[in-house]
């Protein structure tokens, strides 16, 4: 005879305890996901790649694709031949159609179903196919950290949301909205950016806690356009973050955002007599590095004209800044780009731009007079 025992406050129950084999099955499946990154790099020698579309198992257009008017980014009639070059990777003639265009197509946003997957902080993966996947994966975090088990969740990242700040605030925040309001959210907010956890409480998004994720059905979303939609969460990620922010009265004032230390060297030669400028004409001079949030807003929030060198610390500007003001970036010759233009034609931010000569190594000269004339320009 079983020998029974009475567990305290309940009924006699065996000294054995069954075996949930479900259980065990997805238990067991769930650390086996850990090496889907390495299986699908094996796999990836034998087999093309498959889009996104191929693994789903339900596809839902949110938006069309739609045509978009662009607005007008001022400039002076001598700028446009002294750009020599873009971004790594980067399309020159694809900026300076952006520039000098009318419209603009801005591609669908779709919404994807698949799963099972395994999330992880570079990007996710399922059995046959990695997607997001920007960089070498931490191995020892990936084989050792805890793995969170999700029936349903919603991911929010992108390639470029793993890699710069910049992208995931302006990218990762909005494509959370999509989301529905219960839903389980995968945000990832890495410890190198502070600001990510200030922003995220601020927009009032509540991602899953954890690094790792087991996803038994995982929504993903294409969700880099600027569309009509984009423009809708933008404005209610503003909303939300004025919100929440301490109050203060907000204040029509003229900045200079200086890049400082923040992301890859950008210095300004002649920083300092265009900082007298600044000064001479009432701007206020300030930087991000080491401030919080709040700290940042206090300079920024509601600013009539920033001026700034190209960059992803201008993302701070997007939400922070008047939504009707001037946005004028100072931009590298040699790295020319549209892309704060794109974010500043959704949120119906004005957009003005100044070409600097130099490089990265000794610096970028501003032509004081010409950023006068181009400020009075965009302000007629």
């Amino acid at each position: 005879m079983w020998k029974v025992v009475r567990m305290p406050g309940g009924d006699p129950a065996p000294w054995w305890k069954p075996v949930d084999w479900a259980e065990e099955k997805m238990h067991v499946q769930t650390e086996l996901s850990r090496l889907w990154p390495y299986l699908n790099k094996f796999a990836a020698r034998v087999k093309p790649y498959r889009p996104l579309d191929a693994y789903a198992h339900k596809t839902t257009v949110l938006r069309e694709t739609e045509r978009m008017p662009v607005a007008k980014t001022f400039f002076l009639p001598n700028q446009i031949d002294r750009i020599k070059g873009t971004y790594e990777r980067g399309d020159l003639s694809k900026e300076i159609d952006y520039l000098t265009s009318e419209w603009s197509t801005q591609v669908a946003t779709i919404e994807y179903e698949i799963g099972p997957a395994f999330v992880h902080e570079h990007g996710y993966s399922i059995l046959g196919q990695d997607y997001n996947v920007y960089d070498r994966i931490d191995h020892a975090r990936i084989l050792t950290q805890p793995i969170v088990h999700l029936p349903r969740a919603h991911y929010c990242m992108n390639t470029h949301a793993h890699q710069f700040f910049g992208h995931w605030l302006r990218n990762a925040t909005g494509t959370a909205l999509l989301a529905p309001p219960d839903a389980a959210l995968i945000l990832h907010r890495p410890d190198a950016w502070p600001h990510a956890a200030q922003y995220t409480d601020l927009f009032e998004l509540q991602p899953h806690d954890g690094s790792l994720f087991f996803v038994e059905q995982l929504t993903v979303y294409q969700d880099f356009a600027q569309g009509s939609d984009r423009a809708a969460r933008y404005a209610e990620l503003r909303k939300r973050l004025r919100r929440n922010l301490p109050s203060r009265q907000p204040s029509k004032k003229k900045v200079f955002l200086r890049r400082g230390s923040t992301g890859a060297a950008r210095s300004i030669k002649n920083e300092d007599a265009l900082i007298k400028w600044m000064a001479d004409n009432d701007f206020v001079v300030t930087e991000i590095a080491g401030k919080s949030v709040a700290e940042i807003a206090a300079d920024l929030l509601d600013a009539e004209i920033v001026v700034t060198m190209e960059g992803s610390h201008i993302n701070h500007a997007h939400f922070l800044m008047d939504g009707d003001g001037l946005l004028l970036v100072l931009n590298p010759a040699t790295r020319f780009n549209c892309t704060h233009f794109h974010v500043a034609d959704a949120l119906g931010t004005k957009t003005a731009t100044l070409v600097v000569d130099g490089d990265k190594t000794e610096g970028f000269t501003v032509d004081i007079p010409e950023l006068e004339q181009t400020i009075a320009l965009a302000l007629r």
